[in-house]
């Protein structure tokens, strides 16, 4: 990718990993997630699985996949429920 286009990507990433972030560190303050998370790793990891299913829905022309896989990433995340 050229460096300007490459950048902004990488900004408008970061500025939805932040908005995750900011919602995974609210649901550890009010105990509704484990406190042993990392709510920076955790939101990239969500971000980065559900960009990787709207590429693969995209090269295979095919949406279908995606609200399962959004599913999957929210039960995987509240698999960390605090007792």
């Amino acid at each position: 990718l050229d460096e300007e286009l490459r950048n902004r990507v990488l900004q408008v990433f970061a500025e939805w990993a932040a908005i995750i972030e900011a919602t995974i560190a609210e649901a550890i303050e009010n105990g509704e997630l484990d406190p042993a998370l990392s709510a920076s790793i955790t939101s990239w990891s969500l971000l980065s699985t559900l960009q990787g299913a709207l590429l693969v829905a995209k090269a295979a022309n095919d949406t279908s996949c995606i609200p399962g896989i959004g599913q999957e990433a929210v039960a995987t995340l509240w698999g960390g429920v605090a007792a």
